[in-house]
This record gives structure tokens, C-alpha cells and sequence, in this order.
């Protein structure tokens, strides 16, 4: 019998420290039925306290390519996916992008 597929569904919360609203990912993984909630990269700025010119200058790219990032008109290198977990202090597995690595 196949596994139904189930859609992301967004989930909305205030980050404690900034009143601000971020927006995780709810995801299920269909082979071990667990449900994760991942953060987009911008929630992750956010929660980390930087601004796009912080992460920009940090990850020795432009302003522009960040926000491209954050609104995935396209998405990091796989190094450069590391390196912003490593500013963002958080896991890959915690971070949602539609380009996934393997």
C-alpha cells in the first residue's frame, strides 16, 4: 500500500526575543511518519539578530544575493549553505530551502 503524501503546511510564531513573526515549515517525512518543523532563512536572520548587510558582509557576497536567498529566486552553494548555519548557529536540518542537498 503507498504512503499518502502530505503537504507542507506553514506554521506561524512570534520569536520571543523580537516580537517578530516568523514562519516555520512543517514537514512530515514520509518514511518515519516524523514531523519536523523547519525555519526559513530569513526567520533565521531574524532569530539570529543580523541584518542582510550583517550576513552579507559575513558571507562576502552582496546584499542582493541574500535577499535572493531569503525569497528563493535562487539558493546558496552547499558551502555557503554551511557557512550561513554556522552565522545563524543552527543545524541544515533546520533550516527549509526547496533546493535540498543531499
Amino acid at each position: 500500500m503507498e504512503k499518502k503524501q502530505e503537504k507542507n503546511e506553514k506554521v506561524h510564531f512570534k520569536c520571543w526575543q523580537t516580537q517578530k513573526c516568523v514562519v516555520f515549515l512543517k514537514r512530515t517525512d514520509k518514511e518515519e511518519g516524523e514531523t519536523m518543523l523547519q525555519i526559513s532563512l530569513k526567520a533565521a536572520r531574524v532569530n539570529a539578530n543580523l541584518r542582510q548587510i550583517d550576513v552579507a558582509d559575513k558571507m562576502d557576497v552582496d546584499v542582493s544575493t541574500i535577499i535572493k536567498w531569503e525569497k528563493e529566486k535562487t539558493a546558496p552553494r552547499w558551502d555557503q549553505f554551511k557557512k550561513l548555519c554556522e552565522i545563524y548557529n543552527c543545524s541544515t536540518d533546520d533550516i527549509f530551502l526547496k533546493t535540498r542537498y543531499a
